[in-house]
């Protein structure tokens, strides 16, 4: 990834979580709403995401580690661009350091066991996956039994190759519900191709020629930065299928339409408590324009509840994921 993340450490010294400051392409903001959404929504797959304040103090002593990070930048492969931007967030967060009031950020729960699954990871691939049929309205329910996701890597720590056990009904609900979340939060960058992860079930891999297997696996929706950039007509486009056709979801899991409608009145009738309850900031973006997310999120749900009232009336229980 291109974002500023420090470790860290617990007293034992294992690592606790990610602590992510302001930059300008990644709203950490974001990240807390996209949690506390999925959670009123009933969505475990987003992983836990709080507010941390910084004294001028600490942030000081970040920037000092900071500023002895510069990434090169004179390298010529396919991955120049991506490190140009990781200096650019490393110098813009070096500067949010570096003054003297205390800086604002989240502290995201570490997760182990995960993996990048770049075979679902585009709005192409997956558009062509097999699941996306069990998320018709007029398709198959998912079968009985899974499928094997699989994923080599030298880009990670761990290199080599990981694969994992899921149950078809489990992958095609955490699709369904990453996608609803996205489209709520105005996700710009879940589908460049390293941004849907696979986390294992059981506390780790086993061992195998080549790399490591996952016996049961779940979905991980980790990067949720590029949320809340303003409002926009293409937040819900992948959900509506208008970005790529067979990417449009036809069916949530049960309960999900019942709480989208909960959200729609509490942003109606109480919008002070849910600005509170979602993290929902007024802010400057890099570029000086002023982004209220309480107003991006009710247009979203506004929308987002259209198209699955729609959606209930002409295909009924079929809407349904079992």
């Amino acid at each position: 990834g291109t974002t500023i993340i420090f470790k860290v450490y617990d007293s034992s010294g294992a690592t606790a979580g990610g602590l992510k400051l302001p930059s300008g392409y990644s709203n950490y903001r974001g990240e807390i709403a996209a949690y506390r959404i999925a959670r009123f929504l009933g969505i475990t797959i987003f992983p836990p995401t709080v507010p941390k304040s910084l004294a001028s103090g600490t942030a000081a002593r970040l920037a000092a580690i900071l500023k002895t990070k510069e990434f090169r930048t004179d390298r010529a492969d396919h991955h120049k661009r991506a490190i140009e931007t990781k200096e650019e967030n490393r110098r813009a967060a070096l500067r949010t350091l570096s003054g003297e009031a205390a800086v604002e950020g989240c502290f995201k729960e570490w997760v182990e066991n995960i993996q990048f699954v770049s075979m679902i990871g585009t709005r192409d691939k997956l558009a062509r996956h097999p699941v996306m049929t069990y998320l018709k309205a007029d398709g198959p329910l998912p079968p009985e039994g899974g499928i094997t996701l699989k994923q080599c890597t030298s880009l990670m720590t761990e290199k080599g190759c990981f694969s994992g056990e899921i149950e078809w009904s489990r992958l095609a609900r955490d699709i369904s519900d990453m996608m609803l979340v996205d489209a709520l939060s105005g996700n710009l960058d879940r589908f460049p191709g390293g941004n849907v992860h696979m986390r294992s079930l059981d506390e780790a891999g086993k061992k195998v020629k080549g790399g490591v297997h996952y016996p049961r696996v779940e979905l991980l929706a980790l990067d949720n930065g590029a949320t809340f950039m303003g409002p926009s007509p293409k937040n819900l486009r992948d959900l509506t299928g208008r970005s790529v056709p067979a990417l449009r979801v036809e069916r949530f899991a049960a309960g999900r339409h019942a709480k989208l409608r909960g959200m729609k009145s509490l942003l109606d009738e109480n919008p002070a408590a849910a600005r509170e309850k979602f993290f929902l900031r007024t802010f400057e973006d890099a570029s000086g324009r002023v982004i209220d997310m309480l107003e991006q999120l009710a247009e979203n749900v506004d929308a987002a509840l259209a198209y699955m009232d729609r959606n209930a009336r002409e295909h009924g229980p079929r809407a349904v994921l079992p």
